[in-house]
């Protein structure tokens, strides 16, 4: 998307269509040929303030930035209700515009061994897909602490699963 501000001044930008959540304005000085500042818009109505008082060109695109986001959060003992609330969390942070969200060791299936030694592969495959389904409608990635179960072993690990839902 491009627009001008001409002799300076503000614009108004209506973002609300864009697919990202997260947009980036660059101001092009055509009398110098330069870049000027750079300003971060959200999606929906935004007011982009040209650098000076003279003619600007703004070009919004994606940004050209990693925004991580990191998750502190308490884990319950019910594998489901930290699906449920780990969902609610990738939903938030897409929202603030970040592309990773990042949670603790064990956030998906909790710290406590009575709990986790009996959970089933299946189960904590039910919940990891409730979390991918979260990634792939955010469109963001996230690294999830969890227990995982190869055979009878419990390891403590994290999956790392992308936009698409992969894990």
């Amino acid at each position: 998307m491009f627009c001008t501000c001409l002799r300076g001044g503000a614009t108004e930008i209506d973002l609300s269509g864009s697919a990202k959540n997260i947009l980036q304005a660059r101001w092009f000085d055509p009398v110098t040929g330069k870049w000027s500042k750079t300003e971060i818009l959200k999606k929906g109505r935004n007011i982009v303030n040209a650098p000076s008082g003279q003619d600007w060109a703004c070009l919004i695109g994606a940004p050209h930035v990693l925004s991580v986001a990191s998750v502190q959060m308490r884990s319950s003992d019910d594998i489901r209700e930290n699906a449920a609330s780990i969902s609610g969390f990738i939903r938030k942070c897409a929202n603030d515009g970040a592309r990773v969200v990042v949670f603790p060791e064990c956030a998906l299936t909790s710290y406590n061994e009575k709990i986790i030694s009996e959970l089933t592969a299946d189960k904590i495959n039910a919940a990891e897909e409730q979390v991918a389904d979260a990634c792939r409608t955010n469109n963001v990635y996230a690294v999830v602490g969890l227990a995982y179960r190869e055979g009878t072993k419990l390891l403590n690990s994290a999956s790392i699963i992308s936009p698409s839902g992969k894990i």
